[in-house]
């Protein structure tokens, strides 16, 4: 299911760039953070994620980004950040870069975080006030399948 979910995504991205509408191609999505071909990693879920790679001191860094533009509303301070439901906190780093990190971002785009570690069963990407996550939407998760 996974790979079909993957290859369904990445046939969409391409119809829609060949078709020249603002579907999923359009300039609100991550075509040009990936490289086109959508993997996930074997044990996982995602949700509005794809996975991606920026570069990293020792090599290439696997992250997941959002796979395009929330439907949320702007509102003034909210911000991205990862957070754990189990654990009831703000879980991360966001990664700018591959030696750069940050516990939230202001835009979509600079949504960028590792894989779950082996203690997380899921991490959620939410959008408003990291002190009030419980008020803040989900807007893409990844999930440890058993």
């Amino acid at each position: 299911m996974k790979k079909i979910t993957a290859t369904a995504i990445t046939a969409a991205l391409a119809l829609g760039a060949l078709a020249g509408s603002a579907s999923l191609a359009s300039a609100e999505t991550v075509d040009g953070r990936a490289d086109g071909y959508v993997r996930v990693q074997p044990g996982f879920a995602l949700d509005h994620l794809v996975e991606s790679s920026i570069p990293g001191r020792g090599g290439p860094l696997k992250v997941l980004v959002l796979a395009s533009r929330p439907d949320v509303q702007r509102r003034a301070g909210a911000v991205f950040f990862v957070y754990d439901p189990v654990r009831a906190a703000q879980a991360g780093p966001l990664w700018l870069s591959g030696d750069t990190v940050a516990a939230s971002v202001d835009t979509w785009r600079e949504v960028a975080f590792s894989y779950p570690s082996t203690a997380q069963q899921r991490l959620e990407v939410r959008y408003g006030d990291p002190a009030d996550a419980s008020a803040a939407v989900v807007v893409a998760s990844v999930t440890r399948c058993r």
